[in-house]
């Protein structure tokens, strides 16, 4: 045992008195409260610079006493001395210890351990096993004490700690030289000033940041300023350009340039070609879902990203997102990789202030397109008399007195089962392309949707304007479509021209009629290229087409039902390709041999010979009946 005797002393007075200082005798529990206090306060980091400062300091003013009274005692002595004022004052019970000390060469070594350590009692009382050594004001009290006994700043360091779980608290002590390095990240918090130069740094980052705040308040102002004043996004892009003097790219998600300035269009695209390889290596799809998450559409920090390409050139995006989907992004050109606050605040509420203008857009857009689809619905189901219908044209700009085509447009589907809601969610998207390809061209149109489908109302004159005809017109808008929609193929059925409003639900009907008969094989059909059947259909006699269907074909399409086989599908095939077997097999997937199979089966079940051209013609038009009826769907 280190402690022979106790060198406390009561005076008169009642003080206590150790090393002719007056001591106070204070519980661990209440040193155990402060340290807790000062943890919630202002956080463990400081808490652990506040506690082995504390700790330094007693060490420096226990040490300053003894080796004033022990004078002309030897080094080993003095330091040996440090340890019995630690267990004098009831902070550890001292072990093991081992010392190492080379004065000629200023080498220093000390070891020991401190069993019951009241710092690591108090600390898993309040807050349970720590992750690290939690006996600071101890490691402060060793090196303050021994530092100041030698002359050289010696460091102390927790090798295991009671507070982290183990048996006892191992601890070493070196000099500075001896560590070589190896508690560099530990020295922060034994600097006497290193609370003051961190309120000092603390004060200056809230002056910049006050700066900045204001700053960016006053462009905040004037970006809704210009928004409100129905300013584009070319508007807004030139003015971070004048405020923050660098350039700045707007896009949306299809790599199309919404607003850009400062840049060249080699810029722009070797721009494009990064954020590529970027979302490439980082994996596009987990990026945006990040981008998307509902719980950091608040947090802006979270959502900038810088994407460093070069050293003089990095990326600093910010997403754009409209109702909670991303929809494109603004960008930074920056030469530095250092990032100034006020760059990310000001980028940050641009892509705000793009997401307000983009929505408005999409509103402005999206009310105009229902009020047209709604206008269009009502006049072909006939719930408007000939004077609304010219009033209400004459607001939407769209003169109802001229000529005019119906067209039924949709993607060719192997879906069948397509969600309901997801149909219309598309059809609406693609309405919404529509309207924009139309608005371009400045063309007199009504465009909603039916039965699924989406319906479009078009202008002859508008057509003849474009200087072009009917079939390359409407061939340009299937063009379109599968340009926005590349992993879909697109068909449309076209009506005859009218110059009478009032027969607009007749000309859907044939636009429909049309529609059904295209196929990917013949993406545009017009009514008057139906001949026979669109008579038939038009005639409306449903009750005689139904009889001649059935009589010719209902065999074998209860047969196809039946067994799942494409009889049907391969006989309409085989007819319209006028009998050419190696088309027909070709297109089918089959032998010869296997088609001729097929084909003999089938003359079999109906009992007729397919290859009489009187025969064959009244099945090709009986099985052209069936799918115009919408009776038959052989995804063509």
């Amino acid at each position: 045992m280190l402690v022979e005797k106790t060198n406390i002393i009561q005076s008169n007075n009642g003080n206590l008195m150790l090393n002719n200082q007056r001591i106070v005798v204070t519980p661990s529990s209440g040193i155990g409260t402060l340290r807790k206090n000062l943890i919630e306060t202002i956080g463990y980091e400081r808490t652990k610079t506040f506690l082995i400062r504390y700790g330094w300091n007693l060490g420096v003013s226990d040490a300053t006493v003894l080796m004033q009274e022990m004078e002309g005692a030897s080094l080993n002595e003095i330091i040996m001395e440090g340890p019995k004022q630690h267990m004098l004052m009831g902070h550890a019970i001292i072990e093991g210890i081992i010392i190492k000390l080379d004065s000629k060469n200023n080498h220093f070594h000390m070891e020991g351990t401190w069993l019951n350590s009241y710092e690591a009692q108090e600390h898993i009382r309040l807050f349970g096993i720590s992750n690290e050594s939690v006996c600071h004001i101890l490691v402060g009290y060793a090196s303050g004490y021994t530092s100041m006994v030698l002359g050289t700043t010696v460091i102390f360091k927790e090798k295991t700690c009671e507070g982290k779980g183990a048996e006892f608290c191992l601890w070493v002590g070196k000099t500075l030289e001896d560590w070589k390095g190896e508690i560099d990240q530990e020295l922060g918090f034994f600097k006497e000033n290193n609370l003051i130069n961190e309120l000092e740094n603390a004060y200056e980052q809230i002056v910049v940041e006050r700066d900045n705040l204001n700053q960016t308040f006053v462009f905040h102002k004037n970006l809704m300023e210009q928004i409100m004043l129905g300013k584009d996004l070319q508007s807004i892009a030139e003015m971070v350009h004048e405020f923050l003097g660098v350039p700045i790219l707007i896009a949306n998600q299809n790599k199309r340039t919404l607003a850009s300035i400062g840049l060249t269009a080699k810029d722009i695209e070797n721009y494009y070609g990064e954020l590529t390889k970027w979302f490439k290596n980082n994996n596009k799809e987990d990026v945006e879902k990040k981008l998307r998450n509902k719980r950091d559409l608040d947090k802006p920090h979270i959502l900038t990203k810088l994407i460093s390409v070069a050293e003089d050139q990095h990326y600093l995006v910010s997403p754009i997102i409209v109702r909670q989907k991303l929809v494109g992004y603004c960008t930074l050109i920056l030469k530095c990789k250092e990032i100034k606050d006020i760059n990310r605040m000001i980028l940050e509420r641009t892509a705000s202030a793009s997401s307000i203008y983009l929505l408005s857009q999409q509103i402005a857009i999206e009310t105009e397109q229902r009020s047209r689809g709604y206008f269009l619905e009502q006049i072909i189901s006939k719930q408007l008399t000939k004077e609304e219908i010219l009033k209400w044209g004459h607001y939407v700009g769209i003169d109802l007195e001229d000529s005019f085509y119906v067209a039924v447009l949709n993607k060719i589907s192997k879906n069948k089962r397509m969600i309901k809601k997801d149909q219309l969610e598309f059809n609406e998207q693609l309405i919404g392309n529509l309207s924009t390809y139309f608005t371009k061209k400045k063309a007199r149109f009504l465009i909603g949707q039916r039965l699924d489908n989406i319906v479009i109302l078009i202008q002859e004159k508008f057509i003849k304007e474009q200087g072009t005809e009917v079939p390359v017109f409407f061939e340009e808008i299937l063009e379109y479509c599968q340009t926005m929609y590349r992993a879909k193929n697109f068909k449309i059925g076209i009506s005859l021209c009218s110059n009478s409003i009032e027969t607009t639900d007749q000309q859907y009907e044939e636009a429909l009629a049309a529609f059904q008969m295209a196929s990917l094989q013949r993406r545009i059909i017009s009514y008057d290229g139906l001949g026979a059947v669109g008579i038939l259909i038009q005639a409306g006699n449903e009750s005689v087409i139904k009889r001649f269907t059935e009589n010719l074909l209902g065999k074998l399409i209860n047969y196809d039902k039946k067994k799942g086989t494409e009889f049907i599908r391969t006989l309409y095939v085989y007819l319209s390709h006028g009998g050419n077997l190696e088309i027909t097999a070709s297109t089918m997937a089959l032998s010869i041999s296997g088609l001729r199979y097929r084909l003999q089966k089938i003359e079999n079940l109906l009992n007729v010979d397919i290859r009489n051209p009187h025969i064959n013609y009244q099945l090709y038009l009986a099985i052209q009946l069936l799918i115009v009826n919408g009776e038959l769907n052989l995804d063509l």
